[in-house]
């Protein structure tokens, strides 16, 4: 099984940053601690690096599967009969629950009824 520094080359090479960016873009996405526009392919890049770095640590630590998660990207740690693999995947979900804001949901108007988006990635 290759070592952490060549997983993380090779999971960096091969993930699709663009389609991540044009995804991020086409929704208005972009990072708490940043404004308007979207991260550049170069600052996800530099995100999922650190963050598989981090995640290779702490699983090392715990030595048990690990996750940790950032901006949509969400990295795994997978030890396994002595072999480790590092896995790397851009989500994009919704979620609210009555617990994240302790009072009835308005009702859903025709404006915020979910839609679909087409996008070519």
């Amino acid at each position: 099984m290759p070592d952490r520094d060549t997983q993380i080359k090779e999971i960096l090479e091969m993930f699709n940053f663009e389609k991540v960016h044009k995804m991020m873009a086409a929704v208005n996405w972009y990072w708490f601690n940043s404004a308007p526009p979207a991260p550049s392919e170069r600052q996800l890049r530099a995100t999922a690096k650190a963050l598989l770095e981090d995640c290779w640590n702490a699983g090392q630590q715990y030595n048990e599967v690990y996750q940790a998660e950032i901006g949509g990207f969400r990295a795994y740690y997978h030890p396994n009969a002595g072999h480790v693999w590092l896995e790397l995947l851009f989500v994009a979900e919704s979620r609210w629950t009555l617990f994240d804001n302790l009072k009835e949901p308005e009702p859903i108007t025709e404006i915020d009824r979910p839609r679909r988006i087409d996008m070519q990635l």
